[in-house]
Formats: structure tokens, sequence, C-alpha cells
């Protein structure tokens, strides 16, 4: 008997096969799409400008394989702050396996494969960087290929005066302009800082003038000018040696006339073995009621001269040593108002604890070595002059 029918028909062979064929070609439509997504410079995944001489094949390979780890590439990676360091001659192989074993990134290929993309493979420097938590792979690469992470090193110079720390600072790479430094130099921090027991022994009208130890001084990026000075600050603080502020208080001075007299030991000598027998004659000059007569006191009060070579003129003329201000040392008796400079550690010692002698003079040698002959009488003085 002939079957009854329930209303549907199977499809013909030929409507089979026209199905199968707009499904394959639906799938092979998808896939196409999806690799000009790769490959294409445009997607949801966009990616910085590729470096301009890789090859067309490099180029397709690269941009497919960050897209596909592109979650990875942005995701989160590093977990705490941390200095990382970037040496001499290392490769960007190197570098990207030092950063997963270290534990920055998670994929060293993936790292490598990015700086490959950008060219940042050929840009990273030697040197320190500052790592900040939550930094992905792809901004830890790109902040190490610009160096907008690189820890800068500053020198501060011994015998050099705030001015001078402040015109270095631009020229060292460092991203603080001078005028914000110095105004910091000169204020005052908040009452609760960690640096209000140094401000506690300068007067309130003077900046920090001697109280920036010489040396090197890592500046982070980001970092301010108000902040660089307190870290400086908190330096010399902390590099004082010990039973240094109880010698010179024992001696009769307060912590600001010991910096000052050690700023003009510094200009003095750069001879750090003659600091504490120079800082005897000092001494004893004073105790006699004598000028101290020193050029470096001048040279500060003359300051700056275009003509004549900057920052501490030499020789000085007539009409310097004749210069009516409270720092020149051939018109007024005592120590001046303040220190003129950075001394160093060296020279703080040598005012804490000086030699005992009966020298009243000293006056350099002659034979180049930067030393300087000591003389107890103003005769003997003359007698050490050059071709005397």
């Amino acid at each position: 008997m002939p079957r009854r029918s329930n209303g549907w028909k199977s499809p013909s062979r030929a409507t089979g096969i026209f199905i199968a064929i707009f499904l394959g070609g639906l799938i092979l439509s998808l896939a196409a799409s999806g690799s000009m997504l790769l490959f294409s410079a445009e997607s949801g995944a966009p990616l910085p400008k590729a470096a301009e001489d890789l090859s067309t094949a490099d180029l397709l390979y690269l941009r497919a394989y960050l897209r596909l780890n592109y979650d990875r590439l942005r995701s989160a990676s590093a977990t705490a702050d941390g200095v990382f360091e970037v040496f001499e001659g290392e490769t960007a192989a190197g570098i990207c396996e030092r950063l997963m074993r270290e534990g920055w990134i998670p994929d060293a290929r993936l790292t490598c494969n990015y700086l490959r993309y950008t060219g940042g493979d050929r840009s990273i420097g030697s040197g320190l960087f500052l790592v900040r938590s939550g930094q992905s792979p792809m901004a830890i690469a790109d902040s190490l290929a610009s160096a907008e992470s690189k820890i800068r090193v500053f020198t501060v110079f011994p015998g050099w005066r705030l001015e001078e720390i402040a015109a270095a600072l631009p020229e060292s790479g460092i991203p603080i302009q001078s005028a914000d430094w110095l105004a910091s130099a000169y204020g005052r921090p908040d009452s609760g800082s960690g640096v209000s027991a140094l401000y506690a022994e300068i007067p309130t009208w003077a900046g920090l003038e001697g109280f920036i130890l010489p040396g090197e001084y890592r500046v982070i990026p980001g970092e301010t000018a108000g902040h660089l000075v307190e870290r400086m600050a908190l330096n010399f603080l902390h590099s004082l040696p010990d039973g240094w502020i109880a010698a010179v208080r024992q001696r009769g001075w307060s912590v600001y006339q010991a910096v000052t007299l050690a700023s003009i030991l510094q200009r003095e000598t750069l001879v750090e073995e003659e600091m504490p027998l120079m800082a005897s004659v000092l001494y004893n000059r004073l105790n006699q009621g004598m000028r101290l007569q020193v050029d470096p006191t001048v040279q500060y009060a003359v300051g700056y001269q275009a003509g004549r070579g900057g920052w501490w003129v030499n020789p000085l003329l007539d009409a310097d040593l004749a210069l009516d201000s409270p720092f020149n040392t051939y018109l007024y008796y005592g120590p001046p108002p303040g220190p003129i400079c950075s001394p160093s550690v060296a020279a703080l010692e040598a005012v804490a604890y000086p030699m005992t002698s009966t020298y009243l003079y000293y006056r350099a040698a002659c034979d180049g070595s930067g030393r300087h002959n000591f003389a107890e009488t103003y005769l003997q003085h003359l007698a050490n002059a050059c071709g005397g």
C-alpha cells in the first residue's frame, strides 16, 4: 500500500549540493574575513605602526601573531614596582629572556616579536629602567624602547653652588627645569617632612646651599623638582658621619656654621689629605680675630660673569676684592653668613676633626700638584710665593 505523505518531501540531490556549496562558501568567506583582520592594518586589536624595514612576509606574520595573542600582550604582568637593568651590548632576545625569568612578563617570545614588529629591538639602550606594577608586556617593551622609563643618573660635583646644580639637570637629560629645582632648593618642605630635622638647622632665610652632598643621584621617571630636592637633603642628613653633629657642637659651632666652613674648605683645595690641616688654619685665624681672606667667598659674592668664565671667576680683580658683600672675607671678619657650595664628606669631617697646628697662612705650591705650602708668619707666607 502506498504510504501516506506527511507534507514534507526530502530535498533532491541537486538541492543538497546547492546548500553544501552555499555553506562552504560562507565558511570560506568568514575565514577570509578573519584572515584579513589578522593580516590587515585595521582591526579590533590595534597595533602601533610597524617598523618600515620589515619584509612583507615578516610584517604579515608578526601582525597575525600579535593579533592572535593580543589579550596576553595587553594584560597586566608586572605585579610590583621595580628596577630592570639592561646591560651594554645585550641583545633584545637576551633582554626578553631575562624579563621573563625575573617575572616581569609571561612570554619572552611574545614580547620579542612585539619589539621586532615595532623596531624597538634596535633602540633599547643600556641602563636602569623603572617597571611599574600593572604594566603589560606591550607597555614594558614600549617603555624600554623609548627610554621613557629610564632612570637617569645625575652627578653633583664637589664645590658646585646651587645654580650650577640646577643648570646641570637639563644638560644631563633630566626632565626637570632648572628654575623649578632652584625654587624648591630655596623653599621649605611641609612640617611633617622627613627632612624637618635638617631644616631646623638652617636659618629660615636660607636655602639648601651647602646641604646637597656631592655624588650620584638616580632620578626616576616623572620625579618632581620638589621630590628630588627632598631626597637630596635626606641624603645629606643620612650621610653625616656618626658623631659629626656632636663634634662640631663641642667646638661651639652650629651645624650651619660648620657646613659653611666646610664649603670654604672644599673650594680652597681638591686634596682631601690636607683638608684637616687647612681647617686648622681657618680656625686659627678666626680664633685670633683675623679675617679669613679666602678667594672663594669673594667669587661666590661676585657670582656669574659671562665674560670671565662663568662662576668662580679667576683671577679676582681689585674691584672684586673691594665688593661690599657680607661674603667678602677680605672686608668682613668672621665666616660668611652661609655656605658657598656643596662640600664633600671629607671637607665636613675636616671641620669636625681638624689637625692641631700653629699655621696661619697657606698658598698653592708651585709644583702643579694642587697642594699647598703652610706658614706660621706672614714673612714665611711671602717666601712661599712662586718665584719668591
